[in-house]
């Protein structure tokens, strides 16, 4: 279910930034205490460009106040200011968008057919992991998500991938 008011269940939160093609996305994601090696998405909310960094920034700080944000975990590429004036109220944790990203979006990939997570009854989150395509190295057979046409939104499904791995694997939570 989605997070109460005043919740203090521990929430990473992965947020993916975009500026004009894409969405601005958060994802928050708890344990399941009763199957540890569950994530749970309960917390999804996107920004249509074009954003406002500071709505998005008052948004992250409400939730910070309200629950138990633990880290939030970020790319990095547009970033980095935003978390360095919320490194006063959360732990930020920059997510490299390389090989941990790739090792990250594989782990939601077997978590979702593994049917070790749930999805949160949100439309976006929903639609953008529908959209979502599969690309995979052949030199180490990593994978990442990818759009699966250029008008199609992945940011809810990346900002997931990225929660989910520092919740269940970074953090063990």
């Amino acid at each position: 279910p989605p997070l109460g008011e005043g919740e203090r269940t521990p929430l990473v939160l992965g947020v993916d930034a975009g500026l004009f093609n894409d969405h601005f996305a958060i994802v928050g994601v708890t344990r399941d205490p009763a199957r540890a090696a569950e994530g749970i998405p309960r917390i999804a909310r996107e920004w249509l460009p074009p954003v406002d960094f500071g709505e998005v920034e008052a948004f992250i700080r409400a939730l910070v106040a309200q629950h138990n944000v633990v880290q939030l975990a970020y790319d990095p590429y547009q970033l980095e200011d935003m978390a360095q004036r919320l490194s006063d109220v959360v732990w930020c944790a920059s997510f490299d968008q390389g090989k941990k990203r790739a090792v990250a979006d594989k782990g939601l990939r077997d978590a979702i057919v593994q049917r070790r997570t749930r999805r949160l009854d949100h439309t976006e989150l929903r639609q953008h992991l529908a959209n979502a395509g599969i690309k995979t190295s052949r030199d180490d057979g990593a994978l990442r998500i990818v759009k699966r046409a250029p008008s199609k939104k992945v940011d809810c499904a990346v900002a997931f991938s990225m929660a989910l791995h520092a919740a269940c694997v970074d953090l063990n939570l």
